[in-house]
């Protein structure tokens, strides 16, 4: 486990590249968002927290810019792990994988990596509809 340190995701992000648009989930007319690249550095810094020791497969990722003028992306990520194949959400404050900070979002995320928990409160967006934003960027 990772030790906990105070971490502020409103640091500045490398430059981001425009992405294709996904609707995000949700009743009635989905707003679309626009969805980002996630390389394969940043997959594997995700995994690379992964809790108990049970390795973590990368398959797939993407993330879009969390709404509220922030420079923190939500990335939702396919992996296979100790229960199979599953999807996770993280926020980081990097799409490079250069050391940005990387907090696990959703319950998948929490229980799969152990990267600190987004904290009650926190000012990054991250309700049913940003996690669901996310994770139809996977598409």
């Amino acid at each position: 486990m990772f030790p906990l340190v105070m971490i502020t995701l409103a640091v500045a992000a490398a430059g981001c590249g425009g992405g294709e648009e996904s609707p995000a989930g949700g009743g009635g007319a989905a707003p679309k968002v626009a969805c980002e690249q996630v390389g394969p550095d940043l997959m594997n810094a995700i995994a690379e927290g992964r809790e108990n020791g049970v390795a973590l497969k990368p398959a797939k990722a993407g993330a879009y810019r969390a709404p509220g003028g922030q420079e923190v992306y939500l990335v939702a990520m396919s992996f296979t792990g100790g229960s199979g194949e599953q999807s996770g959400v993280w926020a980081t404050s990097s799409l490079t994988g250069d050391g940005g900070a990387i907090i696990a979002v959703d319950d998948i995320a929490q229980k799969a990596t152990g990267w600190p928990d987004i904290k009650p409160g926190a000012k990054i967006p991250t309700g049913p509809a940003e996690i669901s934003a996310a994770k139809s960027c996977l598409k």
